[in-house]
């Protein structure tokens, strides 16, 4: 008779189980990524705690939408929630599709249906394939779930759109010559467990992911005025384009810790292509004449990225307000050939007291002006 509102820790936390623990009982159900703060999920869960519990959610679709399948609804949602809806429609309907899609629900068996929230569906189409795969993995699951499903087709999809998943495996083959096959047993190597990236918060996967649908439209309060989110925006702490990566220190470094060095920036011109200022590409300029020693722009690149790729760079600004305080830096062989460490130091200095979201103020005061190479495309031109 009670409900459980329930947050789970870590990379895997046995999420179908708590999930059908917390909608068993009428709870709900939280997560924390490894590294992320505990304390706002669990202040979510309190705010869950006093909001009505709406039940019997429904969707209605505009005027000529006729979706062949949509993802199951949640049994319930609570104030600040955020629901994801996938749904599947031909080709030709898609295309002239507009109008809101709204979702409403109860607060009670007799109570009546309340508009809950909206979501405007946008002139442009993402074109990209990491959504429909998204779809598809929303699709295989729900087929899963439910008892009198086509095993056959769940496999089927699972194969089209590249999905690991219980019915699929992952394996690589290497066929080698007569001349050059093994004679004595493998040796067994372990490897450490890997995650996908973005999977439960670990890394992020880069890319112009683009969520159609999306709105803050709330028509429901809560007592306490705040309101109900359906298919929120993508949260600020995540960059979503390209372009966006050294917006934020931390976006940074995670992007440098998920990318081979070999595809690293290697130019101002190249940093300004992944969102570098014009105020921190002169903060840099600034760092190739130093007191004795001159600094090529190849040699300054590598080194601010060679130090923004640190593990201890890296853990001081995932955590909440995190700030970077200057460390020892210690040289690690095996991937520090080639970097000047005085260089690394000296950066280090100047960027003490960068935050997870910003760089130093005296970065940001750099003045610009200086010429930079241009990109190849700009000398073709």
């Amino acid at each position: 008779g009670h409900r459980l509102f329930v947050v789970g820790i870590g990379s895997s936390p046995a999420e179908a189980l708590l999930r059908r623990l917390a909608e068993a009982t009428g709870g709900a159900c939280d997560f924390v990524a490894p590294g992320e703060a505990v304390e706002p999920a669990v202040l979510r869960m309190f705010a869950r705690l006093r909001s009505p519990r709406l039940t019997d959610l429904r969707l209605d679709w505009p005027v000529g939408a006729n979706p062949e399948w949509v993802s199951p609804l949640p049994s319930a949602v609570f104030d600040g929630d955020t629901i994801h809806i996938f749904a599947l429609l031909r080709q030709a309907e898609a295309n002239r599709l507009a109008g809101e899609l709204r979702l409403s629900g109860r607060r009670s068996e007799d109570g009546a249906a309340e508009a809950i929230g909206r979501a405007v569906f946008p002139d442009a189409r993402e074109t990209g394939d990491a959504l429909p795969r998204m779809a598809a993995s929303a699709r295989f699951h729900a087929a899963e779930e439910d008892p009198p499903h086509d095993k056959d087709g769940s496999l089927q999809l699972a194969l089209a759109y590249q999905l690991l998943t219980d019915k699929t495996n992952f394996l690589l083959v290497h066929e080698r010559p007569d001349g050059e096959k093994s004679t004595d047993m493998p040796t067994l190597r372990k490897v450490e467990q890997m995650l996908p990236a973005g999977w439960g918060g670990a890394g992020t996967v880069m890319g112009g992911i683009v969520l159609a649908g999306c709105c803050r439209g709330p028509a429901m309060l809560s007592e306490s005025g705040g309101p109900l989110d359906f298919l929120s925006e993508e949260s600020e702490e995540s960059p979503t384009q390209y372009w966006e990566i050294i917006s934020r220190p931390l976006y940074l470094s995670e992007w440098l810790r998920n990318t081979p060095a070999s595809e690293w920036p290697t130019s101002y011109a190249a940093l300004r292509e992944i969102g570098a200022s014009e105020e921190l590409l002169a903060w840099l300029q600034s760092l190739m004449t130093r007191p004795g020693v001159q600094h090529t722009e190849t040699e300054v690149v590598a080194a601010f990225l060679y130090l923004m790729s640190r593990q201890s760079m890296y853990d001081a600004l995932a955590k909440p307000r995190g700030k970077w305080r200057e460390k020892i830096l210690v040289p690690e062989p095996a991937d520090s050939e080639g970097i000047d460490m005085s260089l690394v130091a000296a950066m280090a200095t100047a960027l003490d007291g960068m935050t997870t979201k910003s760089w130093p103020k005296h970065v940001m005061a750099a003045k610009p002006g200086f010429d930079t190479p241009s990109s190849p495309r700009e000398q073709a031109d």
